[in-house]
């Protein structure tokens, strides 16, 4: 840096020039489109059911909880305050009761 020149990284791809998106294109003929369109139109609503519990088990988890589990879930807030979620196997179920 000190030298005056440019800095380069190495063992890397210089990023890659965004292209402006100007097409509507037909994925009507790939088989793989159709599997996962179909897979996506199918777990829609599931998903918006798993996004909407999340954030309900979330709201009742007490601010200074570390961790809550209950009914076959553990919810775990890290150090910065983000909550995540586990399903727990039916025997730790079981034996947490």
């Amino acid at each position: 840096m000190q030298s005056g020149e440019t800095p380069h990284l190495t063992n890397a791809e210089p990023p890659r020039p965004r292209i402006e998106a100007i097409r509507i294109v037909d994925m009507s003929a790939s088989n793989s489109w159709g599997e996962f369109a179909d897979l996506f139109r199918d777990t829609r609503d599931a998903f918006l059911d798993h996004e909407r519990a999340k954030s309900e088990l979330k709201a009742l988890m007490p601010e200074d909880a570390k961790e809550a589990i209950g009914h076959g879930v553990r919810a775990k807030r890290s150090k910065s305050g983000a909550v995540s979620f586990d399903v727990l196997e039916t025997e730790a179920v079981h034996a947490a009761v």
